[in-house]
């Protein structure tokens, strides 16, 4: 996986080509693979050692966006549609790779790549959590996580155009990953199956953050250098809760967030300042 986790929009037509999804160009805009970019964060996931089974995607134009059992990821284009409406055929693309990336740590949870379960959690505290509470610790863990890996690209991109830049760019780029979370969720035994929508802004937040403390001294220097690790460090949970990359740093960063560590407290998930 690339950097930060190795470590540790205009509405487009689809155009169908067996199972590859593509967004067919309009004037002056370029074309866009939605299987080429989906192949792409496999890579960056190495998913092709993650996945038992193998996770392959599946387009459909009327499906939802699911990742199932049997390692298929399934992903309606009328709902991406919707999820990406209005924005920059490359803003769409960051965008659809958070939403590969969110569903990719699902097939990584359902085959127990990735764990729930914190390293410094004591175990017993999570050995009850099932039904809603473990749905919502899910998709939490998978908001931390896919936020981390797009913003870590976007990071990179940013660092190239100076530190004016990436503060401006951040702030962008931050508000759109937290517009694409849905605002809907099913019920559970009559309890939400996903955390509330502050609650999910809150972890792409943080994940966000995570990718912008991996390159912080490559942004700043000096005592500014420190001032921003300190900050990121305590807003990330870096500083108490490993290394601010991988699924038991995520994991820990959800028990907090979800009131479900033994330890739990209120947490300032801080912005940039």
């Amino acid at each position: 996986m690339r950097a930060l986790l190795v470590a540790g929009m205009m509405t487009l037509g689809f155009a169908t080509a067996g199972n590859a999804q593509t967004l067919d160009p309009q004037e002056g805009e370029e074309r866009i693979d939605y299987q080429e970019i989906f192949d792409d964060v496999m890579l960056d996931f190495d998913a092709d050692e993650l996945g038992n089974p193998a996770v392959s995607a599946v387009f459909s134009e009327d499906g939802d966006i699911r990742a199932l059992s049997n390692g298929q990821i399934t992903f309606g284009t009328k709902r991406l549609d919707t999820l990406l409406a209005g924005q920059t055929a490359a803003d769409k693309e960051l965008g659809f790779r958070w939403i590969a990336a969110h569903e990719l740590v699902h097939q990584f949870q359902n085959n127990g790549a990735y764990t729930l379960k914190s390293a410094a959690n004591e175990i017993e505290a999570l050995n009850a959590v099932t039904g809603p509470l473990e749905s919502q610790l899910r998709e939490c863990q998978a908001d931390v996580i896919a936020s981390a890996y797009v913003m870590n690209l976007s990071v990179e991109e940013m660092i190239s155009l100076g530190t004016d830049a990436v503060e401006t760019d951040f702030r962008y780029t931050l508000e759109y990953l937290q517009g694409i979370v849905p605002v809907e969720f099913g019920l559970i035994d009559g309890v939400p199956s996903h955390p509330s929508v502050l609650d999910r802004r809150s972890a792409v937040s943080i994940g966000a953050h995570a990718a912008l403390l991996y390159h912080v001294h490559d942004i700043w220097t000096g005592v500014e250098a420190q001032r921003r690790q300190e900050h990121l460090d305590a807003s990330t949970l870096n500083d108490t809760h490993g290394d601010g990359t991988g699924d038991q740093w995520a994991a820990a960063v959800c028990e907090q967030l979800l009131h479900i560590s033994p330890a739990s407290q209120n947490v300032s998930f801080a912005v940039l300042s």
